[in-house]
């Protein structure tokens, strides 16, 4: 197909949801170890790094907590089985993250304490009437993730070094492919209802 001056017209390229990219330049920002908007500068200090990453070490284990809070929560076994798994995809994020603060000198332990945390933005079951139905459920755990995702993008508009832009943009993705997942699942059970 042509334009009107009879130049080829764009291909409608899909755009990846945590930089924004076309699929045509999707790595762009990561090969080139630039952030995801293209803005040149530092990297960020070990110290930088190493706060950063605890931040999202400690974000990954409220999560880790709140799905497997839900998985108890509530009684189908199909929604059990996705807060379960999502529970352990959470811990394996998080054991990602501390391997990686621990390569930057840090100390892991103090990136991961969630006591008295409400769970990426309160995914937790509190005994109020209907806070554990599977609907209720699936409602929290997306808007947790959604949070999750926007904490990601952010750490990913910073100069990071390249072996941490990877893991970021990797568990970024993640947490996007969790949160669709969570919200088809929520909107199939909102139709059944």
């Amino acid at each position: 197909m042509a334009t009107d001056n009879g130049e080829a017209a764009p291909r409608n390229l899909n755009r990846d949801p945590i930089t924004g990219a076309s699929d045509a330049h999707a790595h762009v920002g990561l090969a080139s170890g630039s952030t995801a908007g293209g803005r040149p500068g530092p990297e960020l200090s070990n110290e930088e790094v190493i706060a950063l990453l605890g931040d999202l070490l400690r974000n990954a284990r409220e999560a880790e907590y709140g799905f497997r809070t839900a998985a108890v929560a509530v009684d189908t076994p199909r929604a059990r089985e996705l807060f379960a798994q999502r529970g352990a995809d959470c811990r394996r994020a998080g054991d990602d993250l501390a391997q990686m603060i621990t390569m930057y000198g840090g100390d892991a332990a103090e990136g991961s304490s969630a006591a008295g945390a409400s769970p990426r933005g309160g995914v937790e079951a509190d005994g109020a009437a209907g806070a554990s139905s599977e609907l209720s459920m699936f409602d929290r755990c997306e808007r947790a993730e959604d949070a999750a995702v926007a904490r990601y993008r952010q750490a990913l508009e910073r100069n990071l070094p390249r072996d941490v832009r990877a893991l970021v943009l990797r568990l970024a993705r993640d947490a996007q492919a969790i949160h669709d997942q969570v919200r088809t699942l929520r909107d199939g059970t909102r139709t059944a209802h």
